[in-house]
């Protein structure tokens, strides 16, 4: 790819947020289960005849405490507790030494455990990431119980229990690793062409191209820690294949700018026959039309907004995990609306309006209603003003204001 193609394409357009995903995670096929469960669905009729009284009165016991514990459940806030209220605000001042920073977090935020190794930068960025939680916040927010560092989250960049246990995946922020990814993209950049399974927003498209110009014009340019962890979870996902081509073929069907660009490359949209394929095929359908298009001619189409705003979002979107437990029901969590096997999320997924809601936020807002409330939550701490029915589906899912 010509250096000047691309400057020319994005002049005086430099932005310092490195992030967006790849691959919109959607719709659920149609013949998934759909499963609700429900405590009080089964009945006992008890029987006159003496045989089978004492069975089916036990039958009765053991489902009425069913039905009360499941009414209990209902009413129950997800390990539910008042907020302790902070200081209104806390002044962060980055610590020196590890005893430093874990005593910051035991004074401030109660944490229990606080445990970065060795690796005090990483130390100082979660304490400020969750100064700036408590200050948004004024001191009432729910803080995790214990935070540390896991190896055992393989592709996961964290996660939070619904006990309160924070993990964060250190290779997220292994430099070594994060410019290899980011090395890679820019070796197909070379050619020309955009990574297979690229999806396209404006503006990543644009801070992308940016910093490929950059390297180029400073091959000994030398990213800090930081920013090759910010780019790098804007690259990582650039390499990723489509893994719900149908979503992505329907959010590009519905982009007007996107549409221009591949007419401008004759290739023309049927969905029949897109439906028709198998997810395979599909994949390997939208990898072909997208290794065909110049990065250039994709400046101005946005099918999703970028995911990540700033270098705290990790930690701000399992945040939004815990306020979220915090704020809704054991039984929604473990077997209503927000389980993995409810009806509900089923709903989600395959609800149009819904979806086109999420992906106001971002493709994997799209990929079920507490990682939509997680996200939601993330972007609000940043400060970004989202669209009333952003808001409106948020506190239905029972997102909390901050």
């Amino acid at each position: 790819m010509e250096n000047a193609k691309l400057s020319s394409a994005n002049q005086a357009y430099i932005n310092s947020n490195k992030a967006n995903y790849s691959n919109a995670e959607a719709i659920v096929n149609s013949n998934s289960p759909k499963l609700k469960p429900n405590l009080s669905q089964d009945s006992v009729e008890f029987t006159n005849k003496k045989s089978n009284n004492k069975k089916a009165i036990t039958i009765g016991i053991v489902l009425g405490s069913v039905a009360a514990i499941g009414g209990f459940l209902a009413k129950k806030k997800l390990n539910s507790s008042k907020i302790k209220q902070l200081a209104e605000f806390i002044d962060f001042k980055p610590a020196q030494t590890m005893d430093e920073a874990i005593e910051f977090a035991r004074k401030n935020f109660g944490i229990e455990t606080f445990d970065f190794g060795e690796d005090i930068e990483l130390a100082n960025w979660a304490n400020e990431g969750l100064t700036n939680l408590n200050n948004k916040a004024k001191g009432k927010i729910h803080m995790p119980k214990s935070i540390y560092l896991s190896d055992e989250l393989d592709e996961a960049m964290g996660s939070m229990s619904q006990s309160g246990d924070l993990k964060i995946n250190p290779k997220a922020f292994n430099t070594e690793n994060n410019m290899e990814t980011i090395n890679q993209v820019f070796k197909i950049m070379d050619t020309g062409n955009i990574p297979t399974g690229f999806l396209i927003s404006k503006d990543s498209i644009r801070e992308l191209i940016e910093t490929y110009n950059l390297t180029k014009a400073n091959p000994n340019y030398k990213f800090s820690r930081t920013e090759a962890h910010e780019l790098a979870m804007l690259a990582e996902n650039i390499i990723t294949p489509f893994k719900y081509p149908m979503t992505v073929f329907q959010a590009i069907s519905q982009d007007e700018n996107l549409i221009k660009v591949l007419k401008k490359y004759n290739i023309e949209l049927d969905i029949t026959k897109f439906s028709k394929l198998t997810e395979k095929e599909q994949t390997n359908y939208l990898s072909n039309i997208f290794s065909t298009i110049n990065i250039g001619d994709l400046v101005n189409t946005n099918l999703y907004p970028k995911r990540f705003c700033s270098k705290f979002d990790i930690l701000y979107h399992e945040m939004g995990h815990l306020q979220h437990y915090k704020n809704t029901s054991l039984f929604s969590q473990l077997f209503g609306k927000f389980s993995d096997k409810s009806k509900q999320v089923a709903k989600f997924t395959q609800n149009p309006q819904m979806q086109k809601t999420a992906s106001k936020i971002s493709w994997y807002a799209q990929t079920h209603p507490s990682e939509f409330v997680a996200e939601t939550y993330a972007k609000l701490c940043n400060g970004i003003k989202l669209p009333d029915d952003v808001m409106e589906l948020y506190k239905k899912l029972n997102g909390v204001l901050i």
